[in-house]
């Protein structure tokens, strides 16, 4: 397997340096027509009845542990992230 070569990472970095005027000069994407129906009216709020405060009593009595709640899918963003990184980087290694 060979490794880039110090010219090639440069050209990479001159390419890049180069087209980024060229992204920040691009005409910006144009803007939505602005609809003539007026948003709605937002709703008075009211007291909770003594039923709703009686049902939210006891659903916070069930759900008493919700404060320790720690997640559990975290982990698998991170590792999608890096080995969608491992793999770029296997390709830019490859292809140079």
């Amino acid at each position: 397997m060979r490794l880039p070569t110090p010219a090639a990472w440069l050209l990479s970095l001159v390419l890049l340096a180069w087209s980024a005027p060229a992204f920040a000069a691009a005409a910006p994407a144009p803007a939505p027509a602005a609809s003539t129906a007026s948003a709605p009216a937002r709703p008075v709020r009211r007291a909770a009845t003594p039923e709703e405060l009686a049902r939210y009593a006891k659903r916070a009595r069930q759900a008493k542990d919700l404060e320790q709640y720690e997640g559990g899918r975290g982990g698998s963003v991170q590792l999608t992230t890096i080995l969608l990184i491992v793999l770029i980087v296997l390709l830019v290694v490859i292809i140079v």
